[in-house]
């Protein structure tokens, strides 16, 4: 059972184009050994793919300059901007595209199912030799904001998804500093997560808090 689990898992890494020659080839050989008939009899496929994933991945193969208009997952604001794609991967249940972004001059990621248009440009460009490993996240600067949060366990997720410093730890509450360009990010967060998520310093993000709930029950009422 084990060993059918590490196949699939496998075969879901090559099935979303991600898979490195050595990862292509241990698959191979483990579906000899495991099941024979892996190719008749099992496939995995990752389902839920965003609509410009294959022209992301074109653009990303092609070295071509693209045009995306972006709404961006903070203030909810869309943006038009010429970005030079790297390539095209997949993690924690989403796609997203690495890319030279032109607009600030600067590596960028962007969530594919956040691009709402996406024009693939007829001008080429050079990817670098060593481009960055492809992430999700972020290093903190001079003049962003900073919180910090009470986690319960239901919500240890997010130390794996946003750019966090971990202050304390225990079984029950895990209290992390949350670090942002702007309040909205980690305000949005906290009201989504409910009970599973206190609030302990941050008097912008607590501002930011209150007026989403207000407006929320304004809409509501």
């Amino acid at each position: 059972a084990e060993a059918i689990s590490l196949l699939a898992s496998g075969m879901a890494i090559v099935a979303s184009g991600q898979a490195g020659k050595e990862l292509q080839s241990a698959v191979a050989k483990l579906s000899k050994v495991v099941v024979p008939e892996a190719s008749q009899a099992l496939s995995v496929d990752l389902a839920g793919e965003p609509a410009l994933l294959g022209e992301s991945r074109r653009a990303a193969t092609e070295q071509r300059v693209v045009t995306l208009r972006y709404r961006s997952i903070g203030r909810e604001t869309e943006t038009v901007r010429d970005v030079e794609p790297w390539s095209v991967f997949t993690t924690l249940g989403n796609w997203y595209l690495q890319a030279h972004c032109r607009l600030v001059g600067d590596e960028r990621v962007f969530r594919i199912d956040r691009i709402r248009e996406l024009v693939v440009l007829d001008e080429r460009f050079e990817r670098p030799q060593n481009p960055a490993e492809p992430g999700v996240g972020y290093s903190p600067s001079e003049g962003d904001i900073s919180c910090e949060i009470a986690l319960a366990p239901e919500a240890r997720w997010v130390l794996d998804y946003y750019p966090v410093e971990v202050l304390k730890e225990s079984k029950t509450t895990t209290i992390i500093r949350f670090f942002s360009t702007d309040a909205e990010v980690p305000a949005r967060l906290i009201l989504r997560l409910g009970n599973n998520a206190r609030l302990v310093s941050g008097d912008e993000v607590a501002a930011r808090v209150r007026s989403i709930g207000d407006a929320l029950l304004t809409t509501y009422q």
